[in-house]
């Protein structure tokens, strides 16, 4: 088999990918190649051969496309592809796997290998209005013609220095004999009035009462609030139940998976919740999405749904497939290279 990587350029052009391939016996002339996707076995259609705008860009007949590759220092082959094979290949890439088949002509030498998709890529759709500036896989400079500008000459402000006149010293008059306040008279004695206990004791009663009332009231705001938590908690779990799925559209049902803090065990039940539900799109999306972010027991799982060695028939995974298989235990080889389980089914499968 082949190695073939979808890589970005440098800099990364949206729309446009170079194409690696390693492990090529053949020649170098009269090369095309066709895209499978390995779920359905549907190939990728050519927009320039479909007469009708809606036309689908899957369907059962291959389509060959022709490529010009050149031999890099390496030895391996690499060449330019454009938007008519990237867009559709990054629109699936979250729940779909690929097989390129490269052939030298009808009869030629040919081999296949999956496709590994870089996640630097961009669509065509993320140039925007900027798109008309990619030709040819090159970004033409945009030209801008800078406006003279005449400097402007900012006189200095000269000012005239405050002079200060030094003022006289000043000196603390002499003490006004007649400014001398007399001395205060005594106080008269106080008359005897009411006993204080008699006004501070009732103080003392009421704030005691309201302190007990206060405690009261926090107490049992306190004893209320882990039940605000748990049920906030359970609607958060919810959001990714199976019996939450009725409620949800399938896209909304991943979102809310994918934004929640799960363990690989959590998820991998939810994943067999959705297969005993039938729910295939909602299970291959959750495996495809944290398998491809390094989740190697994910990733694992999910070779095993194709490997003829552990599979198992279910309505969403009905048969083996070697390319798939072959294709996730590669990527928990890239997460973790000793991984002597997926080595040993990636070498029996190949």
């Amino acid at each position: 088999m082949i190695n073939v990587q979808f890589l970005p350029q440098s800099p990364v052009v949206p729309g446009q990918a170079q194409l690696l391939i390693k492990k090529w016996q053949g020649g170098l002339e009269g090369l095309e190649f066709s895209i499978q996707r390995n779920q359905d076995r549907y190939y990728l259609q050519s927009k320039q051969n479909n007469s009708q705008p809606s036309a689908p860009e899957w369907g059962n007949n291959p389509v060959w496309f022709p490529i010009a590759l050149t031999e890099n220092a390496d030895g391996d082959l690499t060449g330019l592809i454009g938007a008519e094979i990237i867009d559709p290949v990054l629109e699936g890439s979250g729940n779909a796997s690929y097989q390129l088949l490269l052939q030298q002509g009808q009869g030629g030498e040919s081999d296949r290998g999956t496709v590994r998709v870089s996640t630097e890529l961009l669509a065509s759709a993320a140039a925007g209005s900027t798109a008309s500036t990619y030709t040819e896989g090159r970004m033409e400079p945009i030209k801008v013609t800078p406006e003279r500008v005449e400097p402007v000459i900012v006189e200095p402000e000269i000012t005239e220095p405050e002079i200060v006149e030094p003022k006289d010293e000043i000196t603390d008059p002499e003490p006004d004999e007649a400014a001398v306040l007399p001395a205060p008279e005594p106080e008269p004695a106080k008359k005897k009035g009411l006993n204080p206990l008699f006004i501070v004791l009732p103080i003392l009663a009421l704030l005691a009462i309201l302190a007990a009332g206060a405690w009261f009231f926090m107490k049992s705001n306190a004893m209320s609030a882990p039940e605000i938590v748990e049920d906030s908690a359970a609607s958060i779990d919810m959001s990714c139940s199976i019996a939450g799925l009725s409620s949800q559209s399938e896209l909304s049902f991943v979102q809310n998976c994918i934004q929640q803090d799960m363990s690989s065990e959590q998820l991998l039940a939810v994943i067999n919740g959705a297969k005993e539900a039938e729910q295939c799109g909602v299970a291959q999306r959750l495996y495809a999405n944290r398998a491809q972010s390094g989740d190697v027991l994910i990733a694992l799982a999910y070779a095993k749904e194709y490997d003829p060695e552990f599979h198992q028939p279910n309505a969403c995974f009905t048969e083996p497939d070697n390319d798939t298989a072959s294709y996730w235990y590669e990527t928990v080889l890239a997460v973790e290279p000793d991984n002597q389980q997926a080595q040993q089914r990636l070498g029996a499968l190949n």
